[in-house]
């Protein structure tokens, strides 16, 4: 902490630290003069230092005094003073190094105090020192081997709620915090013995009853050895205390903040290893416990449609949710994007545990209503209980995680315990995962069509292309055994591109009054270029935008919006047909068609698979009939394989339909002939066509 005065004792520059110690500003020192900053009771010290310096008797001289601050009051420094001259041997000016030592002073005038020192060339210097303790910003305690007090400074009513009165008459132990008692008590004692200085941070009870971190300097002094030697009695302690409680918080927030997720405030990671040594020692000692692992269904569409915000804003309504799951002593913790973690502890079986999922799938799976919006997401939850399934943290973790997957495999919104042989399915599902990477690559899919007829007429009036793998090793594979997983990974968006360039393609060839129907998943409708890429198909192969109907599914309008909406009308402005995909197998809203006019609505097979053994079956077909013809919407019934089956949708109105009662999905190179061969028959008296 420097300053540079002039001859004549005028102030030029003075930097940050000096500014801080006499409460002036740069600015300010400019017109201050050398005189103006020391106590009248030192000016005759200061000016014997500056008159020693400018006489040039010595070129450098040490000396502590007070300076006077700025607000009036006054601390002690130490001034090493150094005199620049020019050329010409001239004192060109003086550097001033100051330093605050008042603490130090006021911590040896409360040991001249403790001492009783009584000596007439003392006194006065002892009164200028308890001056100063008093003042102090720090708390300053002397304190006699027994820990009784002779001094408290008056700043122990700011820092305790207590008054130096209270504070001399409470025993030391009682402002203790229980878990620091035994460790500070402890090292007192052995100051008492041994002498010397010490550090010490615990916490003071607070008069309100609530308790301050501190920082303590412990100094410990031998007053007068009594005779036989030990100078117990006589050794006095003198107790520099500050108060650090704001430290100690923010050192708790970062600590907090590394063990904590930053969005939802539980867990991390990190915490979450923690917990899970935990649970496995309780496990070891006797106990048992559960991890599940919980991913949302369909997150990746909210934040995509809706945006961050909204997401985030999920997020933090589902760990509330899930925290209203467990109890006191369980835990839930974040991993990331919408991964979550929950240790179970004390479980009295596996189906206990199975309960807990069930309950999570439920609790998260209800609506939410955020920031005007009504979202509707899954949860899907993997479970492993330990010790029947391992007690290592990372074992438990991945046999939970392969559980979920699991899960998620079988249609999501479920649970599912852990069995050994989803290891063995986790394994096979990466090593598909790189084989249809591959397979994308070589484009080694191929293009089937399964023909929808008008039920009336009995002519086929469109064309649903469905997609096929041609394996290497296991020749046709269906799309039930790799659509999931290419959406799980996102190369659904390439497959569902190349499906609808080659379906356009090959749709040209046909008569123009057959219709194309390509699906469409939820993650490639939501891709940025989406109605671009039916555009680009479209030009490419000359199709018409009319003869072209994409079907969708409830997943796409889940999270209904202006997004979702606008892109269905620029389709819609295309001249592009729009089919409602498996209605009523979903949350069914009516919203929906009220919000868009589908052109077709699709009624799913396991309906019209038990039309004719199940009247729910056939009141659902009803009713779904009934409002496609009132709403002007065509209804397709998915799945008819019997003659019984068509005469009843025939009855009840369907307008179209399609299944192994026509014919099985062809490969493209059978379409031609099979349009040519059927123009138009009379389906419901007389056989398939198909083989």
């Amino acid at each position: 902490m420097s300053a540079r005065p002039e001859s004549h004792g005028r102030y030029v520059l003075a930097n940050p630290a000096f500014c801080e110690i006499t409460g002036y500003s740069t600015d300010q020192l400019g017109s201050v003069m050398f005189g103006d900053l020391c106590h009248p009771d030192d000016l005759e010290t200061a000016a014997e230092m500056f008159g020693r310096l400018k006489s040039g008797a010595v070129e450098e001289t040490d000396a502590e005094l007070r300076v006077r601050r700025r607000d009036g009051s006054s601390i002690w420094v130490r001034q090493h003073r150094t005199v620049i001259e020019d050329e010409a041997g001239e004192p060109l000016f003086y550097l001033c190094h100051t330093e605050d030592v008042s603490e130090r002073r006021a911590v040896e005038a409360a040991i001249n105090v403790a001492r009783g020192i009584a000596d007439d060339a003392l006194r006065e210097s002892e009164e200028r020192y308890r001056l100063l303790a008093d003042y102090a910003a720090d708390m300053i305690v002397c304190a006699r081997a027994d820990r009784t007090r002779s001094y408290v400074s008056p700043s122990c009513l700011r820092m305790l709620g207590y008054t130096p009165a209270e504070m001399m008459e409470l025993d030391f132990s009682t402002f203790l915090h229980p878990d620091d008692k035994q460790r500070v008590t402890a090292d007192y004692g052995q100051l008492v013995q041994r002498g010397g200085a010490v550090t010490h941070t615990y916490r003071l009870r607070h008069k309100d009853g609530g308790y301050v971190w501190v920082e303590a300097h412990w100094v410990a002094t031998l007053v007068a050895p009594f005779a036989d030697g030990t100078g117990l009695a006589n050794t006095v302690i003198v107790s520099v205390v500050r108060d650090i409680s704001e430290r100690k918080a923010a050192e708790s927030k970062i600590a907090s903040m590394a063990c904590h997720d930053a969005l939802t405030g539980l867990p991390n990671r990190v915490l979450l290893r923690e917990r899970l040594e935990e649970a496995r020692l309780f496990v070891e000692a006797g106990g048992s416990a559960a991890v599940l692992s919980v991913d949302l269904d369909n997150f990746k569409a909210v934040n995509d449609t809706l945006g961050h915000a909204i997401g985030d804003a999920l997020l933090q309504g589902v760990a509330e949710r899930l925290l209203r799951c467990v109890r006191q002593d369980d835990t839930v913790a974040r991993l990331g994007g919408d991964e979550f973690v929950v240790v179970l502890l004390g479980l009295e079986n596996p189906e206990e545990a199975a309960q807990r999922g069930q309950t999570i799938v439920d609790v998260v799976s209800e609506p939410y209503e955020l920031m005007g919006h009504q979202l509707l997401v899954g949860a899907s939850v993997g479970i492993t209980t330990s010790p029947r399934d391992g007690i290592l943290p990372d074992q438990l973790l991945k046999n939970a995680d392969f559980a979920l997957y699991r899960a998620k495999a079988e249609g999501r919104r479920a649970y599912r315990l852990f069995e050994p042989s989803m290891a063995v399915d986790r394994q096979t599902r990466l090593e598909t995962e790189g084989q249809l990477r591959a397979a994308l690559a070589d484009e080694s899919f191929r293009i089937f069509y399964q023909p929808i007829v008008n039920v009336t007429s009995g002519a086929i009036v469109g064309l649903e292309a469905l997609v096929r793998w041609q394996h290497p090793q296991r020749g046709l594979v269906y799309p039930d055994e790799f659509i999931s997983i290419a959406e799980d990974t996102g190369m659904i968006v390439r497959l569902g591109e190349w499906v609808l360039r080659g379906a356009c393609r090959h749709a040209a060839q046909w008569p123009a009054t057959i219709r194309l129907s390509v699906n469409v998943s939820p993650i490639q409708f939501r891709a940025p270029r989406f109605v671009q890429t039916v555009c680009d198909a479209l030009d490419a192969s000359g199709l018409s935008a009319d003869r072209l109907d994409l079907e969708i599914t409830e997943s796409v309008l889940l999270q209904e919006s202006a997004g979702t909406l606008a892109v269905l009308n620029e389709l819609r402005e295309l001249g592009v047909g729009i089919s409602l995909d498996d209605f009523g197998t979903g949350y069914s809203s009516l919203g929906y068609l009220r919000s868009f006019r589908f052109d077709r609505i699709k009624i799913d097979r396991s309906f019209v698979g038990d039309l004719l053994q199940r009247a729910e079956s056939e009141a659902i077909v009803r009713a779904v009939v009934g409002i496609g013809n009132a709403l002007g919407i065509a209804t397709v019934a998915e799945g008819v394989e019997t003659r019984g089956q068509l005469r009843r949708l025939r009855a009840h109105g369907c307008s179209e339909a399609q299944g192994y009662l026509f014919s099985k999905a062809r490969p493209a190179g059978e379409i031609t002939a099979l349009l040519a061969a059927s123009p138009g028959r009379n389906w419901g008296a007389s056989t398939r066509i198909s083989a």
